[in-house]
């Protein structure tokens, strides 16, 4: 009698200890609470689009902090220091460079970016190829 209310309890103490496990095992780790942002230049394309992206985070309750310098690069850097959780940096930026990149993933293209180019009245270019041997400035950033 004695040994049947042991294996009874037994069981019972198994299967809970069993299925808080398979409990602990499904959970996903919460997002984090407060999370900073490389927004580039004040004012510029990336600054906005990491305000917007922290107005959308911070309805979730999640604190978004924006620090803005230099730029693409710059926000690269950051991310790779640590200083900051996400950068959002033009594409190509992160092939184009030597920086230790073992540590940074990329979520993907967010968006399509326009390129502008002004030159000189009076210069006869008709294409891009017409630029070869022309001096170009491509940045604000300082390398």
């Amino acid at each position: 009698m004695k040994t049947n209310i042991l294996i009874k309890i037994s069981t019972v103490i198994l299967l809970i200890i069993g299925l808080c496990w398979v409990g602990y095992e499904m959970m996903e780790t919460p997002p984090p609470k407060l999370i900073s942002i490389g927004g580039g230049n004040a004012g510029g394309v990336f600054d906005a689009l990491a305000r917007s992206y922290a107005a959308s985070l911070e309805k979730e309750g999640i604190q978004v902090s924006v620090l803005n310098g230099r730029g693409g690069y710059e926000n690269l850097q950051w991310l790779i220091e640590g200083k900051v959780d996400l950068a959002l940096i033009p594409g190509g930026l992160a092939q184009e460079n030597s920086l230790d990149l073992s540590d940074v993933r990329s979520l993907g293209t967010i968006d399509e970016e326009p390129l502008f180019i002004f030159y000189k009245k009076g210069l006869k270019i008709n294409g891009i190829r017409d630029f070869l041997g022309k001096r170009i400035n491509i940045a604000l950033e300082a390398r």
